[in-house]
């Protein structure tokens, strides 16, 4: 067998891309990153790590920080002898173990797609972006001052608010009730929000500034994170790097080899219209629906949940559905916040996700809820949904027995070196959803789409998103880009022994925020027109 190479996925491509104009796509088969996280999702990966396990060589890295250029070069040569040696061991237990295959399918057939994915990257409005910005440095700047008025000392210290100052305020002068976390005092997002909902009725100032608190907070994190001048290049275009660091199989991204950039998976919703598909295009957006949900409901092996998922969006809507049970109403009588409430609530009953928790989440997004009411929400529907409970107590006892995990796609999860705990069990039940949706994705939607955009001129991909994908495309390409993913995502999967083929909702976007959304493709005329009506 003929060696390719050996090096990062993304990171050399970029720099000789970007410094030297070398276009090279990584067409090469090994990484011994990715390699080593076909065999345990769960460690650690770097080669300094992977040095330490497959070979005998001293730890080198505190050479590059070596000022003498002598030294960098035998780093580099060090790095570079280093990552073949570790290679060959890798290629040798991903043969013995039988893993070869499910690395080449899993990770080398992705590198090239999404090389050029993050290379594409996404249009930035630039002059939106910087309104927003301003905006959101005005309001952090009125916040901080607000604050140092209110309070009578310097609450905001030089750019965020000082957690000491600010509980001596809360806690000491104000004589709020302290909240802990982890058997620490904390005035992190959640606790902030429980005492402005539950102990400052009668003591408004406390009230006011914490309100300014969790503004500055917010202001100062969505300019930091996603307005400032380092998310696009030169070109006015964000790009991410994507890797396989979950334990699922699901792409994570950051900013990109070059420093630039951002996670493009996780923004904020406030900023989204600052996302444009590419020039003279629409944004069509495929999302696999309620797909987690599906997945799971299969897993049960209930009739009657297996009945629900293979139900299409357009006649079903789990989260509604859920919500009547949790409620103890009619579909009908479902609002906007008891839908809302029933996602996040269900998600976490299935997940094993403790009330607590649950109220913390919720009291983020605005809706109060006490833990013990949270507790009876959960337990209303694992009650209602005995399936869930036996699925959970199968997996369990997968994992106490066997120590393992695997999905339908050859993908495994061990758990030999754990201490089994509740955490353990909450991550096996969320794991096998979670994998099958993302390799759901990546093969029928992600590979597939790549080699049919070669017939749409103008075409391209932008964004993967979990459970989603981003093309920009022209309005009469629309329809039969979507038509393709829908029948490539819905292809069969059969779990024991019953089938499920996944459906998917669509959306056109003038930006990533605003468009229109279909819980069914509808007819290529009525396609094409709703596209059109999204150019300028």
């Amino acid at each position: 067998m003929r060696y390719k190479g050996t090096i990062q996925v993304t990171g050399n491509c970029t720099w000789l891309q970007e410094l030297y104009n070398l276009n090279i796509l990584p067409t090469y088969a090994w990484d011994t990153r990715w390699m080593h996280h076909a065999l345990d999702p769960k460690d650690e990966h770097s080669l300094a790590y992977l040095a330490s396990i497959y070979t005998a060589r001293p730890y080198w890295k505190s050479m590059c920080k070596d000022p003498n250029p002598y030294s960098i070069y035998t780093y580099n040569g060090i790095d570079a002898a280093v990552t073949l040696e570790v290679f060959h061991k890798l290629h040798d237990e991903l043969l013995t173990k039988g893993r070869l295959y499910f690395y080449q399918h899993h990770y080398s057939n992705l590198f090239t797609p999404l090389f050029e994915l993050q290379r594409h990257g996404i249009r930035v409005d630039g002059d939106r972006r910087v309104q927003l910005a301003n905006d959101c440095k005005a309001k952090a700047a009125e916040a901080a001052t607000k604050l140092n008025e209110l309070t009578g000392e310097s609450i905001i210290a030089k750019v965020a608010v000082s957690h000491q100052k600010l509980q001596a305020y809360l806690y000491n002068k104000m004589k709020l009730p302290k909240r802990m976390k982890d058997k620490h005092v904390t005035t992190d997002e959640a606790a902030l929000i429980a005492l402005r909902t539950s102990h400052c009725e009668k003591k408004p100032v406390a009230a006011e500034v914490i309100d300014l608190v969790l503004e500055h907070r917010r202001a100062t994190k969505l300019y930091t994170t996603f307005l400032t001048d380092s998310i696009t290049d030169k070109d006015g275009r964000a790009r991410c790097e994507y890797t396989f660091t979950p334990v699922t199989g699901r792409l994570s991204s950051s900013s990109n080899p070059m420093g630039t950039g951002l996670n493009l998976q996780n923004v904020d919703n406030e900023v989204k219209d600052i996302f444009l598909p590419d020039p003279n295009c629409v944004l069509l957006e495929v999302d696999l629906s309620q797909a987690e949900w599906r997945i799971m409901a299969m897993l049960t092996r209930d009739d009657t949940l297996i009945k629900l998922a293979g139900t299409p969006p357009t006649e079903f809507d789990v989260h509604r559905y859920n919500a009547s049970i949790v409620f103890s109403c009619s579909e009908q009588e479902v609002n906007k916040d008891m839908r809302y409430i029933s996602k996040r609530a269900v998600h976490a009953a299935d997940y094993g996700m403790h009330a607590k928790k649950l109220a913390e989440i919720l009291l983020k997004d605005g809706h109060v809820k006490s833990p013990k009411e949270c507790e009876r929400i959960i337990e209303t529907y694992m009650t209602a949904m005995p399936a869930i409970r036996r699925w959970q107590h199968e997996t369990a006892e997968q994992v106490r027995i066997h120590r393992c995990l695997a999905n339908g796609w050859g993908r495994m999860i061990h758990f030999a070196a754990d201490r089994i705990t509740d955490d353990t069990y909450r991550e096996a039940y969320a794991w096998r959803p979670q994998s099958e949706c993302a390799d759901l994705l990546n093969h029928y939607g992600l590979l597939p789409l790549y080699d049919e955009l070669v017939h749409y001129p103008g075409a391209s991909m932008n964004l993967q998103i979990h459970d989603a994908l981003y093309v920009s495309c022209q309005p009469e390409q629309a329809f039969p880009i979507a038509e393709f993913l829908s029948h490539t995502l819905s292809r069969p999967r059969v779990y024991y022994g019953r089938e499920l083929r996944m459906p998917c909702t669509f959306a056109l976007k003038r930006n990533c925020k605003d468009g229109v959304e279909f819980k069914a493709l509808p007819s290529m005329h009525e396609f094409t027109e709703a596209a059109r009506s999204m150019l300028p």
